[in-house]
Formats: C-alpha cells, structure tokens, sequence
C-alpha cells in the first residue's frame, strides 16, 4: 500500500487510537486527516456500510447526511469515494470525505479528510493533494 501525499500540503501529526497515520494541512484552513489499513479484503459496498455505521454511531449525533459519492482513479487503480456531514446535536457540523478501497490479497483503506462543515471546500482541495495506490 502506498500513500503520496503533497509535502507543501500535509505535515504528519503524532499517532492515535484511530489511525495508523494522521495528517494536518499545512495552509490556512484546518484540515484533518487519517489512514486507515485492514489486512483483510472487504468488499466496496460493504466498507461502504461499515464507515456510515460507523460515523451514525458517534455520541451526540443529530444524523450523518451524505452529499456526495463518486470514485477516483489513481495509478490505474479506482477508489470510491463518499462525502458526508455529521451533525452533533449541540449544532456543530463536520464534513468528511472518505477516500476507500479493497484488493484481495491486500486488504482495505480508507483515507479520510475532515474539518467543519464551513470548510467543505478545503477539504475538497486537500483530497487532490493526496495519491493512494495498492502496491
């Protein structure tokens, strides 16, 4: 598994419980990201499932609204990708934008970018920044 990501972008953030790898943008917006690995193979649709059940199961939340689903090429390889926004019930507002995909007898990742929902569009710009590729 590879992952390019733009240096002039992106710097590293300290590891945590989530993520094998997090990431901060480097411009003026606050970008948030993180690397998710499986060894295991699971299928698109149903990583798919598992990463909405997930963002529902979040404490406080009002509901998970997805805004948009489309998929990427990257090295000749297609990911999928969906967009969501969270919504907790005290009114704050975060969109992710979910960057996944599965090869048998590599496993699955998700790349994941977020930020409050005022920044949607800096998350968009962040995802350009960013290259995966199953090695």
């Amino acid at each position: 598994m590879s992952v390019c990501l733009s240096e002039s972008s992106w710097k590293s953030r300290l590891q945590n419980f989530d993520f094998e790898y997090g990431f901060l943008s480097k411009g003026p917006e606050e970008v948030y990201a993180g690397l998710i690995t499986e060894k295991a193979y699971i299928e698109k649709k149903v990583l798919k499932k598992a990463l909405l059940l997930n963002a529902n199961s979040g404490a406080n939340l009002a509901g998970v609204k997805i805004l948009k689903e489309s998929s990427r090429v990257f090295n000749g390889q297609t990911w999928s990708q969906i967009e969501y926004a969270l919504t907790m019930k005290e009114g704050l507002s975060v969109v992710y934008l979910n960057i996944y995909g599965s090869k048998k007898g590599k496993g699955s990742v998700q790349f994941i970018l977020w930020a409050l929902a005022e920044e949607v569009e800096a998350v968009r710009r962040m995802a350009e920044t960013v290259s995966l590729k199953f090695d």
